[in-house]
């Protein structure tokens, strides 16, 4: 039996307590080496991106690059 595509089952990838585990900030931060330049995006009340910009001259192309968990 085939499944409407509006029932939406429940997956443990949505649950908080398991979300919860999955992050570990750490407090301490790397020093921004010369020709870079850090800033911090707000993404929501108490919580932002770090982004680190490097700069180049004439650039041809942009690199995005997230680090993931556990940093």
């Amino acid at each position: 039996m085939r499944l409407p595509f509006s029932i939406v089952t429940a997956s443990i990838f949505d649950s908080v307590e398991f979300n919860e585990r999955l992050f570990f900030p750490r407090a301490d931060r790397s020093r921004c080496p010369p020709g870079a330049r850090d800033h911090f995006v707000s993404v929501s009340e108490g919580a932002a991106l770090h982004v680190r910009v490097y700069d180049r001259p004439s650039p041809r192309a942009a690199v995005l690059f997230f680090h993931g968990n556990g940093e």
